[in-house]
């Protein structure tokens, strides 16, 4: 007698019918996000900074004059886009970030009912923190709104996150200076400067959005950028000590030769500007409507040449790529909790 396969298929097909609905869910709203980047280029707004080709630096691993704020991300970021444009690894990170949020907020649910799982999922990414984080806006009076609505109407419900924040969040191209000057660069140029000294910039081919300096992720070797942190009108000293000391010789008059960093490199369109006289005694290398690069020959010493030193930071930085795997695929491991 000849066994008829069960109804539906096995205990595998069961169970990817029954979380098809969610991942498609998150799919959606993951869309409906991220719909401006469809586009090309980079989406550059406060923190979210993204480069063609992140440069491999020790400072990724184990920074020398600043906090460990992003080790070792950046060291994982740098390594991916030694093999794929920097505006890919942007799209999957935040794409992955949406899309994951949401099924796992839909799968931590301890209920068996389709539609609360829905209904975490749809609330938990299309949240306030989220739209803060994305569009940094915090103008949103939406904290009573029901999780029904969130899964019903979500672009009435929070119009913040629908379609990049309405296309705040669209992607633009840098300019050819900045891919200019990088290429002026040796493998490692030694200290940077770059000026005028602010923690984020206004770009007019970036318009209506600051965003943290990209210098120090674009530009090869140790790129200086000011680190002091504004609150209201109390301005915070940073913690790099050499800043600190750039920051002294400026203000005593003197011109930026007198720091002894090597390179300085001038942005120009933001609303601060540079005194010609801080540039006295420096090399124009390039200068550009976006960029101006200089030398300083007052620099003592000379840069460390890349050699072995560019596959032991290859290696440290593959380390730490190996880290947030192990630890990734821990997390996955992991038995779902019992309710």
């Amino acid at each position: 007698m000849t066994g008829r396969p069960a109804e539906g298929g096995g205990p595998a097909v069961r169970r990817w019918r029954e979380a098809l609905p969610l991942y498609l869910v998150a799919v959606v709203v993951t869309a409906l996000i991220l719909a401006p980047l469809a586009a090309p280029g980079y989406a550059l707004r406060y923190d979210m900074v993204f480069v063609p080709r992140q440069p491999l630096s020790w400072d990724l691993v184990a920074p020398a004059q600043s906090l460990p704020r992003a080790v070792p991300m950046d060291a994982l970021v740098s390594l991916v886009t030694q093999l794929v444009p920097g505006w890919v690894v942007q799209r999957v990170a935040l794409a992955g970030a949406v899309l994951f949020a949401a099924v796992g907020a839909g799968r931590l649910v301890p209920t068996e009912r389709r539609a609360v799982q829905l209904v975490a999922a749809v609330a938990y990414a299309w949240t306030p923190y989220l739209a803060e984080r994305l569009v940094a806006r915090i103008d949103r009076e939406v904290g009573g709104i029901v999780l029904a609505g969130l899964l019903l109407l979500p672009l009435a419900a929070m119009p913040d996150l629908a379609f990049g924040g309405a296309g705040r969040i669209s992607p633009v191209r840098y300019p050819a200076d900045w891919q200019a000057v990088a290429e002026r660069l040796p493998d490692d140029p030694g200290e940077i400067l770059a000026l005028p000294l602010t923690t984020y910039r206004a770009y007019p081919w970036n318009p209506g959005r600051v965003v943290l300096d990209p210098a120090p992720r674009y530009l090869p070797g140790t790129v200086l950028t000011d680190d002091t942190l504004v609150v209201d009108d109390v301005a915070v000293a940073g913690e790099n000590p050499r800043l600190r000391e750039v920051r002294r010789v400026l203000a005593e008059g003197q011109p930026v030769s007198a720091t002894g960093v090597r390179w300085v490199v001038v942005q120009h369109g933001t609303p601060s500007t540079v005194d010609p006289a801080v540039l006295a005694g420096l090399d124009l290398r390039y200068e550009g409507e976006s960029l101006s690069l200089y030398r300083n020959p007052a620099a003592s010493g000379s840069p460390q040449r890349a050699g072995s030193g560019r596959w032991l930071v290859v290696l440290a930085c593959g380390t730490a790529v190996l880290v947030v795997m192990a630890a990734a695929f821990s997390t996955l491991r992991r038995r779902a909790t019992a309710w």
